[in-house]
This record gives C-alpha cells, structure tokens and sequence, in this order.
C-alpha cells in the first residue's frame, strides 16, 4: 500500500484479497478495500494452541474501526473475562471453539 503500486494497474478484475496469521489493522484493510474496490478483504487468523480452528474475518469498509465480521458464528463467541457471552456490538474476548483438542507444549 506504501508503494502506491496498485495505482499503477487495473485492480477492478480482483475478487478476493486475503491476509493471514494475524489480525488486520483497521487501517491496512480500509487501504486494501480502497486499492481494490471489487474485491472482498478477508483475514484468516489463528493462535498455534487453537490450530486448526481459525477465524474468518470479513472486513466491511463501512464500519473500518471494527476487526470484521465472522465467517461462520458456529464456532466462535464474544465474552467478558470471565467468559460470558456478551450481546452483539460490544467489545470483549474471542473465544473460538475447536473440533479437536488444544495443542499443548511439552512438559509444559
């Protein structure tokens, strides 16, 4: 995006622009919706213990201060710290169910 290299091609044929690994900054995903007007921006994202279970953000350009909107809801839930669920639209933890057990270090 620093680059200003997207400006220098047609981006209007791309679909899809993915990030992973981490959470997107609000502000990367506003400039990659901006750089690539027809394209969704989606983060995929995970801890190492919760692995495979990930989280599917869908980032949506009207609302840039938020992480995104999840894929799937099946599997994860928003909670207060002592894990209680929390009503939609307020801040809280990510909690993310896996179908498998939690990796775990060893000796640990």
């Amino acid at each position: 995006l620093g680059s200003q290299a997207a400006r220098r091609y047609a981006t209007d044929t791309v679909r899809l622009v993915g990030s992973t690994a981490a959470a997107l900054p609000g502000p990367v995903a506003l400039g990659l919706a901006r750089a690539f007007p027809r394209a969704q921006v989606v983060n995929y994202y995970t801890s190492t213990e919760a692995a495979p279970a990930q989280i599917t953000l869908l980032f949506d350009p009207d609302r840039p201060d938020s992480p995104g909107r999840p894929a799937d809801l099946r599997d994860l839930r928003i909670t207060a710290p002592d894990g209680t669920p929390l009503p939609p639209g307020e801040p809280g933890e990510v909690w993310l169910r896996s179908p498998t057990a939690p990796r775990a270090y060893l000796d640990g």
